[in-house]
């Protein structure tokens, strides 16, 4: 049984309108807790709050516990964020989930939030040593790590890339490892298409504890809290090779060499002939228009210019390559001068200069519809100005798209020389200068405001509820959505007049079939309809019984 209170704050409602008034700072809001282990505060740990949908990634804010484990941030701006704990040889509770660290935490305009504990508890370790088929050490190879029925690979320890690494001895330590099953690898697999990081013409064929290259037959580690796993060795049962591909990026209409541009390669999954998801390298071009890759494990691959900023300008038709039993070279990719998008990114009904600031966090995409590569797309931030630029485009139909992590702007539509882009998708040709395009946002305060409440039982740990708003009209191009953050509560601001449904989402990497089907009943099915007017703050409340009488 689903039971929620709503309480609407109208204040859109209450108000009459009102211009653009001049700008006043942002009130900060200060966060502050506490670190504890076993109940007692740690001294010296490392807090971390990073802000979260972000177009530009930010350093994250930091705080040094005191000698009972307080922190303090101050001047937080509002958003969206992940407070974590990072202390070496130590995990939380809430960590390793979806290779993210940490608790979402929803930091409202002027906020206090106080009493937040970050429990930790002492992690597990894994060890042990890495040798070839004459029980030599293998230096300098990267180990991985996967839980036992995970839905997704467990994240990088963000404390140290290296401890990942076997050092001269080939010796590995993974530590600060959480409770569960592990299967422990290294060397990269053919069906995956990895280009061998390590660039050597004899890479390793991935090899798990101890000696097996078939998962099926690995040797799975179980951890407890604190427990340290040793001689969790791996014997390398095979060595592969991998071979070199070079070539040269010319100019296909001056041909003149094209210096500092990205060349690609995507691996075709044997299976679906498609490039499989990221698995990429990319290699740079030098002053002669010459690239060289090392590493490749035989296989099928597409090459292509990839964009790394928006004033490249070059695109090539995909290349397809196969790599067998020798070195490729003398491979010319032929480019040529894509088509440009320019216009501007606006933000109608205000001239208030805190609104138009944030239009640097806007980004704009032209993607080719329906590929199956994944190169097929350009982007480009809006400058400080409100003008951009999409560059290199190829030939063909491209599909318009706006991300954007600033508050309480909402793409509205996409139109040229002032008439509606149909479906947002625009043809281009090779070299064609496409003007006056432009993505016209709307800035609102309008928002959701709310807490999901649980009673009748626990949710099981190591999962994350989504809140989405869908608007009923405008379709789910303009809706919003957000994590429920550690205390239950959520924010979905920024949205513009009209009807909405709210709906909850679970992620579960970790659940079995049973507790899916349970969520699924309780929290997925829940459903309603909200009606928010310009500039009203709604306030709700989700009550959700996991008892057995409320199934």
């Amino acid at each position: 049984m689903l039971r929620f209170v709503f309480a609407l704050f109208a204040l859109g409602l209450l108000l009459p309108a009102v211009s653009a008034q001049p700008s006043q700072k942002e009130a900060k809001s200060t966060v502050s807790g506490t670190v504890t282990l076993n109940g007692t505060g740690v001294r010296n740990a490392v807090v971390s709050l990073q802000a979260q949908n972000q177009s530009v990634p930010q350093q994250p804010l930091r705080a040094k516990t005191d000698a009972d484990g307080r922190f303090r941030f101050t001047e937080v701006a509002a958003g969206q964020y992940l407070i974590n704990a990072l202390t070496p040889g130590f995990y939380s509770a809430s960590d390793f989930q979806y290779g993210l660290p940490g608790r979402t935490l929803n930091v409202g305009k002027g906020e206090t939030i106080e009493n937040i504990e970050l429990q930790l508890k002492r992690g597990a370790v894994i060890t042990g040593r890495v040798t070839d088929e004459n029980d030599e050490p293998i230096a300098e190879t990267q180990v991985q790590l996967q839980r036992v029925g995970d839905r997704l690979p467990l994240r990088q320890n963000m404390l140290s890339f290296d401890m990942h690494r076997t050092d001269d001895l080939g010796v590995y330590r993974i530590y600060g490892l959480p409770p569960g099953k592990y299967q422990v690898s290294v060397g990269s697999s053919a069906r995956d298409g990895l280009i061998s990081y390590q660039n050597l013409r004899a890479s390793i064929e991935q090899t798990f504890h101890p000696d097996t290259t078939d998962q099926a037959k690995a040797k799975v580690v179980e951890l407890e809290e604190g427990q340290i796993a040793s001689d969790v060795d791996i014997r390398i049962a095979k060595r592969k090779n991998s071979y070199e591909v070079s070539g040269r990026v010319v100019d296909v209409q001056t041909g003149q060499a094209v210096a500092g541009v990205n060349v690609a390669f995507g691996f075709v999954q044997p299976s679906t002939g498609r490039v499989g998801g990221w698995t990429t390298s990319t290699t740079r071009t030098d002053a002669s228009g010459a690239f060289q890759l090392l590493g490749l494990h035989p296989g099928k691959y597409v090459m292509s210019i990839r964009a790394a900023t928006d004033k490249d300008e070059y695109f090539n038709d995909p290349i397809t390559i196969g790599v067998t039993d020798s070195d490729l070279a003398g491979i010319e990719i032929r480019a040529q001068r894509g088509a440009v998008i320019s216009g501007w990114a606006v933000i109608e009904g205000t001239t208030d200069p805190a609104i138009l600031a944030k239009r640097p966090q806007i980004n704009l995409q032209a993607a080719t519809e329906d590929s199956t590569f994944v190169f097929n797309q350009r982007s480009a931030r809006v400058r400080t100005d409100g003008s951009f630029q999409i560059g290199g485009l190829s030939t063909g139909k491209k599909r318009l798209t706006a991300y954007t992590s600033a508050t309480g702007l909402s793409l509205v539509r996409i139109e040229q020389n002032g008439a509606p882009i149909k479906d947002n998708q625009i043809e281009v040709r090779a070299g064609e200068e496409i003007k006056n395009v432009r993505f016209v946002f709307a800035h609102s305060t309008a928002a959701i405001r709310g807490r999901v409440e649980f009673v009748g039982g626990t949710l099981p740990e190591g999962i994350s509820i989504i809140v989405l708003a869908q608007p009923v009209e405008r379709g789910s191009a303009n809706g919003k959505s957000t994590q429920l953050d550690a205390r239950g509560q959520f924010v979905l601001d920024g949205l513009l007049p009209g009807e909405y449904t709210l709906r909850l989402s679970v992620n579960y990497p970790q659940l079995s079939t049973q507790e899916i089907s349970l969520l699924t009943r309780k929290i997925m099915n829940h459903s309603q309809r909200v009606s928010i007017a310009s500039g009203s703050q709604i306030q709700l409340t989700i009550t959700i019984d996991l008892s057995q009488e409320g199934r």
